[in-house]
């Protein structure tokens, strides 16, 4: 397959930036396991866990020290998105959940909408005005 890779557009302090966004690991603050989950991170931070592990399969890894590695030599593209994360940022939305990771974010029924009955147009006009009722509360 033919395909390009460039930054998601966005902009931070003015600036052309990438949009990335993530899951955040914590430890709850009681844990019985926290040593054992401290240990885990530590692990899952490592050369071996982010090469080995995520590399190898075409994942990108989340230390952006090790976009270019010997996984992605052949595949200069993911090497670029690689670096995106390094520069890319997440903008801060009070109501995120209800407007995309709810399920029944208008985000979702979007996508729902658009890729099984094929309404892409008026699928994406309701989950904006969705949104924006969303924000404006």
């Amino acid at each position: 397959m033919d395909f390009g890779v460039g930054f998601l557009p966005g902009v931070k302090e003015g600036q052309a930036s990438a949009f990335v966004g993530g899951d955040v690991v914590a430890i709850p603050k009681g844990s019985k396991r926290a040593a054992v989950a401290l240990k885990f991170v530590q692990w899952e931070l490592t050369d071996e866990a982010q090469l080995e592990g995520l590399a190898k399969n075409n994942i990108l890894p989340s230390r952006t020290d090790l976009a270019n590695n010997k996984y992605f030599e052949s595949e200069p593209r993911v090497v670029t998105t690689a670096k995106a994360i390094a520069i890319g940022y997440v903008p801060w939305v009070f109501h995120f959940n209800d407007m995309v990771n709810s399920d029944a974010s208008p985000w979702i029924e979007m996508i729902q909408s658009a890729v099984f009955d094929g309404k892409v147009d008026e699928s994406i006009a309701k989950a904006k005005a969705k949104m924006k009722e969303i924000a404006a509360e």
